[in-house]
């Protein structure tokens, strides 16, 4: 089930029927400020091919959240600290879930507003929805499948959600400026990897980069970027021979940003190199 939520559209998790209720819960440990919710769809099972579902085949299904429950325990697999739940006994591109545990409920579950989609006809399956008010007080959310296209069984490669949370954490540390470091590909100088060292409290991390202005050496527009999960590395291979870049290491947690400091560390033709 952690598959659903690794940020990666090639791992997916799938309930083994296509009936109507099964379902993927999260428990996000704490509570929440939700703002948008994306659900993209995996199409595991789905019978059409070269076409598009028609509107009484389109994905109809709802989400819905409580207050966070009094014991954060629920079956299924951990991941990230949060406790993700299902009723199926499923798998996913990543493999088996884990064993059931049984947790306590502080709320009923009450549908998030504009995630009703139980009499959807319009083919969405990466329904992007931005709350018309932030969603307070949120412990757990949970999408119920009620049909999918072509017979697919319900399937998620993302179940995406966007706030902050939880109420009393704390941002990520700072990215050390001394720990990054930038070497540039003697062989293909449009390719470059960055390196840096952990900061506490980070889940995840962007690396922002940009072309060095003319005659700056520093505080240049940083105005691409990568994120990067589970590893402080990584190699870009969008750079442009001869010209210098700037690069800076964000530090991101689902209680904000911890900005890392630009600086200029890749000359046009470079060495391994301190940021």
């Amino acid at each position: 089930a952690s598959a659903a939520f690794d940020e990666d559209i090639r791992t997916w998790w799938a309930a083994t029927t296509a009936a109507a209720g099964e379902w993927l819960a999260v428990d996000l440990r704490g509570s929440h400020t939700v703002h948008a919710i994306q659900i993209n769809f995996a199409d595991v099972g789905c019978s059409i091919i070269g076409g598009r579902p028609n509107a009484t085949d389109a994905y109809r299904y709802l989400v819905e959240w409580r207050a966070p429950t009094v014991e954060a325990t629920a079956s299924g697999a951990v991941a990230a600290g949060w406790a993700i739940g299902t009723n199926s006994a499923a798998t996913g591109s990543a493999g088996a879930m884990g064993t059931a545990a049984v947790g306590r409920v502080a709320s009923a579950w009450k549908v998030v507003p504009g995630l009703n989609l139980s009499v959807n006809t319009l083919d969405r399956p990466h329904t992007y929805v931005e709350l018309s008010a932030p969603l307070e007080g949120v412990g757990a959310l949970r999408l119920t499948g009620l049909h999918q296209p072509g017979g697919a069984r319900l399937s998620i490669s993302g179940f995406r959600i966007f706030g902050i949370g939880p109420v009393g954490g704390s941002p990520p540390a700072r990215v050390t400026a001394a720990s990054v470091r930038v070497a540039r590909d003697t062989a293909d100088p449009r390719h470059a990897t960055v390196t840096w060292a952990a900061a506490a409290g980070a889940e995840f991390y962007v690396v922002r980069y940009g072309v060095v202005a003319s005659g700056a050496a520093k505080g240049s527009p940083l105005t691409h970027n990568y994120q990067v999960y589970g590893a402080t590395s990584t190699d870009i291979r969008a750079l442009v021979a001869g010209i210098a870049y700037s690069f800076a290491v964000d530090a991101v947690n689902s209680i904000g940003v911890t900005l890392g400091v630009a600086q200029t560390t890749l000359p046009a033709n470079s060495v391994p190199h301190d940021a």
